[in-house]
């Protein structure tokens, strides 16, 4: 069987922050490789580094207050890599766009509560797809609520108010998948939501990705959800990246930190995914 390619290479990566004339490191020396249709959890606890990670993969970054150095390699077509860093810095968001979708921990929030979901599904997907015309674009848009798992297309004609979080929560996940990317990128994107929808965003993501064949990258504290949505994991520690490898390393941790972190998932008692079968795991 041929190895799935790597679609993501990250050498050396080191982030500073830049104020009042002073460098604050905040990411140092990272190397990892993530493959086609790995579902990767980065994990530490708060102030490790795992958002800031994101932020570098996708150029979210101010120019004027950050320093970043070492590669950030993405695969092409032609089965050569693009490392962003080398592009002219307005060029690398539009890039990035193109590469990974975004789900960040407020996408519940970024629904405009003034306007019908069908408006602003509309104009992201004619700010998407120039090309389409409004039939076009509401048929487009019927289509998504299917692939989605979204029965009820009334919800289209709803304010973000009248649906439940977990319904906003999965029109937010659609509306900002619309790029059609390979990598998707998650940044604890269920916070602000109940275990039970919870569970359902979680079960929504994982099977999300393994119809559209996607990458993920999952940020989060949360292990024991990390442990049932992903297929490897890379510890941060300060900025550092202490541990990677297999899922098992959430359950047979070489570093006294993710022993630590795994203590105190338990502790707390957070709500993990529900269970899933080894064959809809893997």
């Amino acid at each position: 069987m041929t190895e799935n390619r790597i679609v993501l290479k990250l050498e050396d990566l080191s982030l500073h922050i830049l104020k009042d004339g002073k460098e604050t490191p905040i990411l140092k020396n990272i190397n990892l490789e993530i493959r086609e249709q790995e579902r990767w959890a980065i994990a530490g606890a708060s102030g490790a580094g795992k958002s800031m990670t994101m932020y570098a993969l996708t150029s979210l970054l101010p120019e004027k207050n950050t320093r970043i150095s070492g590669k950030i390699q993405y695969l092409e077509s032609d089965g050569s890599y693009t490392d962003i860093l080398t592009l002219p810095f307005e060029k690398r968001i539009a890039y990035c766009s193109k590469k990974t979708s975004l789900i960040f921990q407020d996408s519940i929030h970024a629904l405009n509560p003034y306007e019908k979901i069908g408006r602003q599904w509309g104009e992201t997907v004619a700010l998407r797809h120039p090309e389409m015309k409004k039939q076009e674009r509401i048929q487009h848009i019927s289509d998504r609520l299917q692939l989605f798992g979204i029965t009820d297309p009334q919800v289209i004609r709803k304010y973000p108010h009248q649906l439940s979080g977990g319904m906003r929560q999965r029109i937010a996940i659609a509306m900002s998948l619309e790029s059609d990317a390979s990598i998707l990128i998650a940044d604890e994107p269920t916070t602000s939501l109940d275990a039970l929808n919870q569970r359902r965003v979680v079960r929504f993501i994982q099977q999300l990705c393994t119809d559209r064949k996607l990458t993920l990258l999952y940020i989060s504290h949360n292990l024991a959800l990390l442990d049932d949505i992903c297929t490897h994991a890379a510890i941060l520690q300060h900025g550092v990246l202490i541990e990677k490898g297999t899922r098992e390393i959430l359950h047979h941790p070489s570093q006294p930190y993710t022993r630590e972190l795994i203590e105190e998932t338990r502790k707390l008692g957070q709500p993990s995914a529900p269970v899933i079968s080894q064959e809809g795991r893997d």
